[in-house]
């Protein structure tokens, strides 16, 4: 088929006119501040906003591993588009979110609402829906503006310890497309992983062989960092935070939401309890189930793991299956332990459904939810948990048999 004569040429003027005029919207790169890091504080004097970013001096995604390599900046409003609008006063590039990898909430802002935090960072369009989110102890700030951790930019360093938090079992990798969705839920409360920022102060000292502490000290030894920490989690009730949980109850927490793969277990040691031993973790499979009834609903809580003995601090003459069953027992007790202890603060101190049991209701029988709805904040506290564990150690990575001592122990040692 023949096109027109006057269709091609007209097609070709289009093209001409569009290739000449370049894109109208183009962003040189040079121009573009990339934001990796941004925390939110407010003054409780002025009830403005204060928003803080750290952003990348280079490329995106090709960020160095250097403090050199970034700015910060911090601007106020009263509210955070305004705050953020403000940052153009100081800031010589237009800012980008879309790079963004840590979101920061200071204490304060957190305890007063975090609606305001939680309604800019959806609707903009830029940001990253799976962009860790954290509650700081303190200010947001100052978790931005100085040298922590190994990697040199605090952002980065954060971003990591999300992705290694199921390792130690004491934090909660908590994402903005978690939390928004919390939000929206009515059935369910925040929970969003704490921040804290710890100085140590380390001194190198040269020991000779009497133990003489009076030598000279090495100043290339000398350091003082500020070394930021994923532990902890901020319990919400609506709008606001209201506590704490500590890292055994969110350790708790973890096993019921089942955060805890890879991670570790330290207990007794079978027949030496002086001594402990470690498990690693590296299967769990949990299950929640409502028990509804005509009175009020109750829950079974089942968590099943597996795992292996890595570490033991003394040699046992214990059968190798009585040794692993002797270690299981201590293990199931630790974890329960520390389920309960977080269900005791959730349920009793904060009174906030943090693990959603209102939504399982909400699910398994929706009638039976509409009865007990504007109750469940006084229902919640009260709801019986039955909780069981059970951990299956497949065996050891270091001896498939307990360590034996060949030799006898000192009679002084005993």
């Amino acid at each position: 088929m023949r096109v027109p004569k006057v269709t091609a040429i007209t097609l070709l003027l289009t093209f001409l006119i569009f290739s000449s005029c370049g894109c109208w919207d183009l962003r040189e790169i040079n121009d573009i501040g990339f934001v990796i890091g941004v925390g939110f504080d407010k003054d409780v004097n002025s009830d403005k906003y204060i928003v803080t970013a750290q952003i990348s001096k280079g490329r995106s995604g090709q960020q160095e591993k250097d403090s050199e390599s970034i700015l910060v900046l911090s601007s106020e409003g009263t509210t955070i588009f305004e705050a953020i609008r403000n940052m153009a006063k100081i800031s010589s590039k237009r800012i980008m979110w879309a790079h963004n990898e840590v979101i920061i909430i200071g204490e304060s802002l957190a305890r007063d609402d975090i609606t305001g935090v939680l309604d800019f960072l959806t609707h903009n369009m830029e940001l990253r829906m799976r962009a860790w989110i954290a509650v700081s102890k303190g200010d947001a700030k100052q978790y931005l503006v100085q040298k922590a951790g190994m990697e040199g930019i605090p952002a980065m360093s954060i971003n990591n310890l999300f992705r290694y938090s199921k390792i130690n079992g004491q934090a909660l990798p908590t994402n903005l497309i978690k939390i928004y969705a919390d939000y929206l839920n009515s059935s369910n409360q925040l929970l969003i992983a704490g921040l804290i920022l710890e100085n140590n102060n380390h001194t190198g000292d040269n020991k000779n062989n009497t133990g003489d502490n009076t030598s000279n000290k090495n100043p290339e030894l000398q350091t003082n960092t500020n070394q930021i920490q994923l532990l902890g989690a901020a319990v919400f009730k609506g709008r606001r935070m209201v506590g704490w949980l500590s890292p055994g109850e969110t350790n708790g927490v973890a096993w019921m939401q089942n955060q805890v793969d890879d991670s570790i277990v330290v207990i007794p040691q079978p027949q030496t309890v002086s001594k402990k031993m470690t498990v690693e973790i590296k299967e769990t499979k949990v299950d929640i189930s409502p028990v509804i009834s005509t009175g009020y609903p109750s829950f079974t809580l089942t968590v099943s793991a597996k795992g292996n003995i890595v570490e033991e601090d003394a040699p046992s003459d214990m059968d190798i299956e009585q040794y692993k069953q002797a270690a299981e027992k201590a293990a199931e007790a630790l974890i329960k332990e520390n389920i309960e202890l977080a269900l005791n603060k959730i349920q009793q101190e904060y009174r906030s459904d943090v693990l959603g049991f209102g939504n399982l209701i909400k699910i398994a029988n929706f009638n039976n939810w509409k009865d007990i709805e504007n109750d469940w904040e006084d229902i919640f506290p009260v709801v019986p948990v039955e909780v069981s564990v059970q951990v299956d150690i497949l065996s050891s990575t270091l001896y498939h048999q307990p360590l034996k001592s060949p030799k006898k122990a000192d009679a002084k040692n005993d």
